[in-house]
């Protein structure tokens, strides 16, 4: 039911609905702080996890880092730990998708590092993804984060509609909804109580088909389901060949 958006549509729209670089929580001096961001759309929902490692937490993650111990982080060594990082972050978030588990897979894994040093500080891991909706005009995501930080500090959720999206509704277990919801205290909100969000699209299922996100090729059961019956077909035509070859040679027998 749903799947991951094309890393060349992700991509190109990454660049349209970017958040500001001064809108969330950035670096700190002894904490590690988190920023989580959801945008949704008419027909997909963009999800954005950053986790910023301080100062003295991220020279201490840098040396951990330098598997070869030669004082600087190379490309390989960086891809690694990012690689790691994202997938306990997706085995750690719980996202569902108008009642269904939506598995998280990543478009986009960037470590934010102007220096490769490991002498230096605070660097950022940032998270994308992108997830396909179903053809309908209501929707309803819950999250919860797990994901256990590190010398944990400031988590901060936004969730900022996007043109497509009528009316937009998040709320925390037992609180009253909000709009434009944005919340910034303490270390692991999700881990306690979901987060609810309610959206409704102003278009029709087939004004919000984008590439990636073509209505029922956006279902993985309805990708199996064309799987599956390209196979059957492919192995008839295997079979009517095989015959076809079996009645020639039958044919060419001498008598």
């Amino acid at each position: 039911m749903l799947q991951s958006v094309p890393a060349v549509a992700a991509m190109a729209l990454a660049v349209a609905w970017a958040p500001p670089a001064h809108a969330h929580v950035g670096p700190d001096v002894d904490t590690n702080n988190r920023y989580l961001k959801l945008t949704p759309m008419s027909d997909r929902l963009r999800l954005v996890y950053v986790i910023y490692f301080g100062e003295r937490p991220g020279t201490q993650a840098r040396r951990r880092i330098d598997r070869d111990g030669d004082g600087s982080l190379n490309s390989r060594e960086r891809d690694q730990f990012g690689a790691t990082i994202a997938a306990s972050v997706a085995a750690n978030l719980s996202l569902e998708l108008d009642g269904q588990r939506a598995p998280i897979d990543w478009s986009e894994i960037h470590l934010g590092m102007t220096d490769s040093a490991t002498r230096a500080g605070s660097f950022s891991v940032d998270l994308v993804a992108w997830l396909c909706l179903e053809p309908r005009q209501q929707h309803r995501v819950v999250v919860r984060d797990y994901y256990r930080l590190p010398r944990p500090g400031e988590t901060e959720l936004r969730v900022i509609a996007s043109p497509g999206v009528r009316a937009l509704e998040a709320h925390y277990d037992g609180e009253p909804p909000r709009t434009n919801f944005r919340w910034r205290d303490q270390a692991a909100p999700l881990a306690q109580r979901a987060l609810t969000v309610t959206f409704t699209s102003d278009t029709s299922p087939a004004e919000s088909a984008r590439p990636g996100c073509a209505g029922a090729d956006a279902s993985p059961r309805a990708g199996s389901s064309a799987a599956l019956i390209g196979l059957v077909a492919l192995a008839a035509a295997l079979a009517l060949a095989a015959a076809l070859v079996a009645l020639v040679r039958r044919r060419r027998r001498p008598t």
